[in-house]
């Protein structure tokens, strides 16, 4: 086993003579060496005693000769370099003869032909130098992961259309290699900017020439000359406007992204390790340069629309929003109208109230969005009188919303002559919520959507054997609300798949039953589960599947097929083709600047109303049982 002192640094030639400098923020270590150890190991144990990155650090591993073995050779000598596992042998050999001390030196690994493939986009940030954006919350540009690549993008010549992107791609050059840059001089025509640490000939200056606004680099000194402790000790951060700006230009902005996915992405590309508030608050600003800030949202607002409630003050209040598209497509498409509030959770918070239907493909078909500051009554009844306007009550129509006071209470002031339900999956919310029985959902889903009473009441008995209680809760909240047999109104069926999947489903089923002919429209049908009579003329079959979705059911394509009737014209109109294609016949256009004759109002963004934070509940708790 051979004893050998490790030390870091960089060998330096003077007066024509090699001298090693030693690195002392890095320190010495000892090693232990045994017969057999490869160059592998030992750049393994270098990599792991002094922190280096896997595949952007080169390591050279160095020695210098016993100067008694010195003494006969010429002064310049250069030092020894181990680059195979002879040479560790050879190392391993002296070292037990003469005292020889092992020299270790890093450099980021250069790749020129994969470095062309970087882009010139747009990272843009302030002409400052980049070590003076460094507060608590911002990124460590220093902590660059193992796949880090120099962007070989700067070069003599390379033009770039403004100094902002030139100042965005020397950025990312030392994020990349690990470094800080200070501009030395920054103007209209010309940039200069160099490492930050003194001495270094790292340097990259541009100027403009024949453009009023492209940069050309006139010179770069690609190569540090000082040592990589010093770098590290000067690196800089990347602050959350930068950081935006950076994951905009090569990622984009897209819906669903999340602060972990812009801090996974940043780690990844570019090895920049940040915590989850800077990650946040880089979406936040990404999301801001795209989209524009809320301020601009509000400001916007008069230009886009004529339905807007604003208070005396120009503070926003409430907001309807219809397309002429949907108001134009709703009349071919079934008329039961879904509504909703959901809370937002942005910078000024409220509540988006959604009107809804479903098409004839069973996909939902926006109809109108409000944004108010809460869920009340006053917010609801607006709503309602606006969605009035879209909506004629020449035709019935079925409202079917959750079980909120205000959405009840309006609707029957607005919509007196429409029929009104309930959603089933907000029923079945509050019963696992009150009586914790998901275990019997299944249950009250067949009492939910019984087509016939005959099927009703033996769900429901069966139910009321079980758990009393919760029978006796679905017949308090009004079966006409939720129960599909009791309902009054078309409220067709929206748990069923396409409709022809649905037919062809049956056609088979329906080809083995024994129908036999009443007179013109009626017949007898046998199978199923049930012996049925269906009436083709006025839709009906005593299943009721037929009338309340509006689909043949499995008797009524039975005696379609017996009395030769086309079985896609028993299917209401409203889920054919041609309604399917009216209902998105209209366009929806984007904002116009302005709107001839009508004059644009200024609209301030609402107030907020913030609750108290945890701190300050615990601070009034504390000063309440004090006195």
């Amino acid at each position: 086993m051979a004893q050998i002192p490790v030390v870091y640094g960089e060998w330096k030639i003077e007066e024509n003579s090699w001298h090693f400098v030693v690195d002392m923020d890095k320190g010495g270590r000892m090693w232990f060496l045994n017969n057999g150890c490869t160059l592998g190991e030992l750049t393994e144990m270098a990599r792991d005693d002094y922190n280096l990155g896997k595949k952007t650090e080169l390591i050279e591993l160095t020695y210098s000769l016993p100067v008694s073995m010195l003494q006969t050779m010429a002064s310049d000598t250069p030092p020894m370099h181990v680059t195979n596992d002879r040479q560790v042998s050879s190392l391993i050999a002296l070292s037990r003869v003469h005292m020889v001390g092992l020299c270790v030196y890093s450099r980021v690994e250069m790749d020129t032909e994969k470095n062309r493939e970087g882009s010139d986009e747009d990272l843009g940030e302030e002409s400052e130098e980049n070590s003076d954006h460094s507060t608590d919350d911002e990124a460590d540009s220093s902590d660059v992961n193992e796949d880090g690549e120099d962007s070989d993008n700067i070069y003599v010549r390379a033009s770039f259309p403004t100094k902002e992107k030139l100042l965005s791609e020397v950025r990312l050059t030392a994020i990349m290699l690990k470094f800080a840059i200070k501009t030395e001089k920054s103007t209209k025509t010309l940039f200069v900017a160099k490492c930050r640490v003194e001495g270094c000939a790292w340097m990259v200056r541009a100027s403009v020439k024949n453009d009023a606004s492209t940069f050309w680099v006139t010179k770069y000194v690609k190569d540090h000359t000082c040592s990589i402790g010093h770098r590290m000790a000067q690196r800089g951060k990347s602050t959350p406007k930068y950081i935006g700006k950076l994951f905009i230009s090569h990622l984009g902005i897209i819906d669903g992204l999340t602060p972990q996915y812009v801090k996974d992405s940043m780690k990844h590309m570019f090895g920049i390790k940040m915590d989850y508030t800077t990650s946040y608050r880089s979406l936040i600003y990404a999301q801001q340069l795209v989209r524009g800030t809320a301020e601009d949202g509000y400001a916007s607002l008069p230009a886009y629309l004529h339905s807007l409630f604003i208070y005396s003050n120009n503070k926003f209040k409430y907001l309807f929003l219809a397309f002429g598209a949907s108001i134009t497509g709703f009349q071919y498409i079934r008329r039961v109208i879904v509504v909703d509030g959901c809370h937002l959770t942005g910078k000024y918070e409220g509540t988006l109230l959604v009107a809804t239907a479903q098409d004839g493909n069973f996909q939902i078909f926006p109809l109108a969005f409000e944004i108010v500051d809460s869920e009340d009554d006053a917010s609801w009844e607006w709503f309602f009188f606006k969605l009035r306007e879209c909506v004629s009550d020449g035709y019935p129509l079925v409202i079917v919303s959750d079980r909120h006071l205000s959405t009840k209470k309006t609707c029957q002031t607005v919509f007196p002559w429409s029929k009104r339900g309930i959603c089933y999956y907000h029923l079945q919310h509050n019963i696992v919520t009150k009586f914790k029985g998901k275990q019997l959902m299944y249950l009250v889903k067949r009492v939910a959507y019984a087509y016939n009473l005959y099927d009703y009441n033996r769900y429901m008995a069966e139910l009321r054997q079980i758990k009393p209680d919760l029978a006796d809760y679905l017949e308090e909240a009004d079966v006409s609300l939720w129960s599909q047999v009791h309902f009054v109104g078309d409220r067709y069926n929206i748990k069923t798949s396409n409709v022809a999947e649905s037919i062809n489903a049956t056609l088979k089923k329906a080809n083995a039953m024994e129908v036999d002919q009443i007179d013109t429209w009626r017949y007898y049908v046998k199978g199923g589960t049930r012996n049925c009579i269906v009436d083709l003329e006025h839709g009906m079959c005593e299943c009721s599947v037929f009338y309340i979705e509006k689909i043949p059911c499995l008797h009524a394509i039975a005696a379609a097929l017996a009395g030769g009737i086309a079985v896609d014209s028993l299917v209401c109109p409203t889920y054919s083709k041609n309604y399917l294609f009216a209902a998105y016949s209209a366009n929806i256009y984007p904002q116009i600047s302005e709107v001839q004759g009508v004059q644009l109002s200024i609209c301030l963004p609402p107030d907020i109303r913030r609750k108290p934070s945890r701190r300050n509940e615990v601070s009034v708790a504390i000063m309440a049982r004090n006195c």
